[in-house]
């Protein structure tokens, strides 16, 4: 079995003034939905994440373009198979517990979860990538449990990694959480490619 998530970092891809326009932006718009993520077996319906999150398209369609076109050319992704790409904020005392990012089996045969993530259309996430908008912040870290490997925040870096291997199969190594933000606001980009293109 394939453990290995291939954990690429890129410093610098995205130009600081962008970074802080898009998170001026955000913080303009100022309400953010709260993300919604349910632990996979719960019967608590179990947040993992006191995030909140914004489409990058609600700020700007042109600069949601740009962020794709430089996620996919630096990793190599198509473009058309990526998801919407989310704004992440996390204050003070907020974090994303360990999980995973693939979708497990049973949401396949979930009619309804199903469809409304589009799976048998465009199929599993493959990868994941963030994009640290900011790091003036304590705490935050992305951390992947099992492996033990730590990202620390810089400004305008680039991380992505594999959620499956080329069967399928969920990496179990890519289980990994947000650490809890101890001072300041964390403000992330995130985005999932799939197997297949993901319709508008």
């Amino acid at each position: 079995m394939d453990s290995n998530i291939r954990l690429r970092q890129i410093p610098m891809a995205v130009e600081i003034s962008m970074c802080q326009a898009i998170i001026a932006e955000v913080e303009r718009v100022g309400e953010l939905e709260k993300s919604r993520t349910e632990f996979s077996g719960s019967q608590k319906n179990e947040s993992l994440t006191s995030s909140s999150n914004l489409a990058l398209k609600r700020i700007s369609i042109e600069v949601e373009e740009k962020v794709k076109s430089i996620i996919c050319s630096e990793l190599h992704w198509q473009c058309n198979r990526l998801e919407p790409i989310s704004i992440v904020r996390y204050r003070k005392g907020e974090e994303y517990k360990p999980h995973y990012d693939d979708f497990g089996p049973i949401y396949f045969y979930h009619r309804q979860y199903s469809e409304a993530n589009k799976l048998s259309i465009a199929g599993n996430r493959v990868s994941t990538a963030i994009i640290y908008l900011n790091d003036d912040y304590t705490g935050g870290e992305t951390e992947f449990v099992i492996t033990g490997n730590i990202v620390m925040p810089e400004t305008g870096k680039l991380i992505a990694w594999n959620n499956i291997n080329i069967q399928g199969c969920r990496i179990k190594n890519a289980l990994h959480c947000g650490r809890m933000v101890k001072e300041g606001t964390k403000y992330i980009v995130s985005v999932h490619l799939r197997e297949s293109d993901y319709p508008e």
